[in-house]
């Protein structure tokens, strides 16, 4: 996280990535990094990322189901062929100007 300033989100971070999909705007936005603590499970309500099939995807868990914030992508079942390894723990920023935009 060494690009990053450090806050108390980057503290926390186990891990990171730059998201390159549109499924959470306006929350988060292509381009937005965002930080991950390792988890092997998270409460319904929390955002996390999950293997679905091998693939990661960024999604919030429900009650049985894991969905995305846009409409258009249909909830996925949380059956064995999901595995959730991180939750969501929020942005990380390169600079304290984009604290505040």
């Amino acid at each position: 996280m060494e690009d990053f300033i450090k806050t108390a989100v980057s503290d926390q971070a186990d891990f990171a990535f730059t998201l390159s999909e549109p499924y959470f705007e306006p929350m988060l936005k292509v381009g937005d990094t965002v930080a991950f603590k390792n988890a092997k499970d998270i409460e319904v309500g929390e955002y996390g990322i999950f293997l679905i099939e091998g693939k990661p995807v960024l999604r919030q868990k429900g009650n049985g189901v894991i969905r995305s914030m846009n409409p258009d992508v249909p909830d996925h079942p949380i059956d064995e062929n999901v595995i959730c390894v991180g939750k969501l723990l929020g942005k990380l920023y390169k600079s304290p100007e984009e604290l505040f935009q």
